[in-house]
């Protein structure tokens, strides 16, 4: 999905929703049918069928963002009528977006620091909605189009990127290690004030991630990917979705017989996903529901 094409084909975007809406309905029942054998419990037909179309929470809610991939292909056709037609619109829309998607966290964490530096009002939250209620979009529809619009953007101008006389790989780590060292010091700063700060999964919208995500672009800007590491990249991404369908059902099978999480607990969550993939996707009739 890029902005640089000709024109748009419908009938394939369109065709393409339709897969992934039946890719998540399928992914869905599965999950919650294996899950639901593990925990020795029985599924009801309703629970079944509500599965095609409702996710369920602690089951099968990790696939949340293949809805949110819909709407980012519906939108897209939109982004790319309005980039075609008056750039000017495409750039108000793209500005919108990014204040919707990172503005709200931004001014509450701004906040939030002033406080802890002051020693006053630290018992106050100050993530709440100063912008968002404007937004017609949900939070995850907002930043998914905020970082696919950067994609679009980056990648059209990419080569113009590359054509400048300067260190992008120097300039990304520093980005990189900035924006890490600051996201950590500010939530060790918070839980040192016992609050509890949550740096993974409830900071898509973090000013700091976007510059990270910006920064992984600098440092593979030149990249070709020739050598082994390359290899074993391009493996992985062949393999994204299959990754992510599967790592969530060994997760909750592997909570029901292990408590303690180990440290290398992830990796192995993470290899064994990428193997199942790579099994089935080798299987002509069960590859098609290993990819997008």
């Amino acid at each position: 999905m890029l902005i640089n094409r000709e024109n748009v084909d419908l009938k394939k975007y369109i065709y393409k929703i339709f897969k992934i809406i039946m890719l998540t309905s399928f992914w869905s029942c599965f999950t919650l049918v294996i899950l639901f054998y593990f925990q020795g419990k029985l599924i009801s037909i309703s629970v079944f069928v509500k599965s095609l179309v409702v996710l369920k929470h602690d089951y099968t809610h990790h696939l949340g963002f293949l809805n949110t991939l819909i709407k980012v292909y519906i939108f897209y056709m939109l982004i790319f009528c309005c980039y075609k037609t008056d750039k000017k619109i495409f750039k108000f829309f793209s500005v919108v977006i990014f204040i919707l998607a990172f503005s709200n966290k931004f001014i509450g964490m701004s906040l939030n620091l002033v406080a802890l530096i002051l020693g006053k009002y630290t018992y106050l939250n100050f993530y709440i909605d100063y912008l968002f209620r404007y937004s017609i979009f949900s939070r995850n529809t907002v930043l998914a189009l905020a970082y696919f619009i950067l994609g679009m953007i980056a990648y059209n101008y990419v080569n113009k990127i590359k054509s400048l006389k300067f260190n992008f790989i120097l300039l990304g780590w520093v980005t990189l290690f900035l924006s890490m060292l600051f996201l950590t010091l500010y939530g060790i700063l918070r839980s040192n004030n016992d609050l509890t700060y949550d740096i993974v999964y409830s900071e898509y919208d973090n000013i700091f991630t976007l510059f990270m995500v910006i920064a992984i672009f600098l440092i593979t800007l030149n990249y070709k990917g020739t050598s082994s590491f390359g290899e074993v990249i391009r493996c992985v991404s062949e393999n994204t979705f299959g990754i992510y369908v599967i790592h969530w059902i060994l997760i909750e099978v592997y909570k029901l017989y292990f408590d303690s999480k180990f440290i290398v607990y992830p990796i192995i969550i993470f290899f064994v996903s990428l193997l199942i993939s790579k099994f089935f996707k080798k299987i002509p009739v069960f590859k098609y529901f290993f990819k997008v």
